[in-house]
């Protein structure tokens, strides 16, 4: 036999007295995620936090879990999350994806309409920014940007939990007026976008 002209005589026997597992199964699809080896929503939802946890920049501590327990309404949470993952339809985001239109902003129809822009250069935004008194902050930010993710991250790690609250209902509200403009022709002014923000918030 192959074994015995390989292996001396004391391996050779420990080698063929080696049971074999008899039974044959077919092969199947495992989910190594849970416990009973089958897909759910929630365990791929789950090994998706961790990796955008562990994605997130060392130097930031602010991250998707902080982002996700803010005591906000539900779909302003939902809101930020497409934000941070830079996945709204601006024109920007548009055009990348093959879209026709035009790309410029619509609020000041000076520039690209990217996530930067819309809620951190355009006039009417830096404008809501500093009448909260977040003005200096929001600036001195993006003396630093280089990622719209980062930035957002940076913005909430320096606020108070008060602060990050009117915040996350500006960014929520500023991205309401937009499409205001856009679609119903309304243009509203610095000063009823913070207005709807703080009252939606205490509602």
């Amino acid at each position: 036999m192959i074994v015995q002209s390989i292996f001396n005589h004391s391996d050779a026997s420990a080698i063929l007295a080696t049971p074999l597992y008899s039974c044959t199964m077919e092969d199947t699809r495992i989910w190594k995620a849970s416990v009973d080896g089958s897909y759910s929503v929630k365990t791929a939802y789950r090994i998706c936090m961790d990796l955008l946890l562990a994605a997130t920049p060392s130097h930031v501590s602010y991250n998707w879990k902080s982002l996700w327990s803010l005591k906000i309404p539900p779909r302003v949470r939902s809101f930020l999350w497409c934000l941070a993952h830079q996945c709204l339809p601006t024109r920007a985001n548009l055009t990348t994806r093959g879209i026709p239109c035009e790309d410029s902003c619509v609020s000041c129809e000076l520039l690209a309409e990217t996530h930067m822009h819309t809620f951190f250069v355009c006039s009417k935004v830096a404008d809501c920014w500093a009448k909260i008194g977040l003005g200096n902050l929001t600036c001195n930010l993006l003396l630093i940007a280089d990622n719209f993710t980062v930035t957002l991250f940076n913005l909430f790690d320096k606020l108070s939990l008060h602060h990050q609250h009117l915040a996350a209902m500006l960014l929520w509200s500023l991205w309401k007026s937009r499409n205001a403009k856009l679609w119903e022709a309304t243009d509203t002014s610095p000063n009823f976008i913070i207005s709807h923000a703080k009252d939606t918030l205490q509602e």
